[in-house]
């Protein structure tokens, strides 16, 4: 009987096999979010993303171009902290 590996068999870590160009970096979506919204480095979008929750969402939902039936007046309530936030 073959062995199937399971999700919480994975071990993560190691070498990585594959880095992208810097070329392709450039390209990415990603930098060019970062660049547009003048964050610098990946690590400060990590940092902005999680200090400034509303910020990053509504970002997000308007690079996209995602639109709701009903406009939103706040992306996110956290008024009560971040575990009884309010989306």
């Amino acid at each position: 009987m073959a062995h199937t590996l399971c999700v919480s068999e994975f071990q993560f870590g190691g070498e990585f096999v594959w880095h992208p160009s810097p070329e392709l970096i450039a390209q990415s979506n990603l930098q060019q979010f970062i660049n547009k919204h003048r964050l610098g480095s990946y690590d400060e979008l990590m940092r902005r993303s999680t200090t400034d929750i509303a910020w990053f969402w509504d970002t997000v939902l308007r690079d996209l171009d995602i639109q709701f039936y009903k406009p939103y007046s706040r992306v996110v309530d956290l008024s009560e902290g971040k575990p009884r936030a309010k989306w």
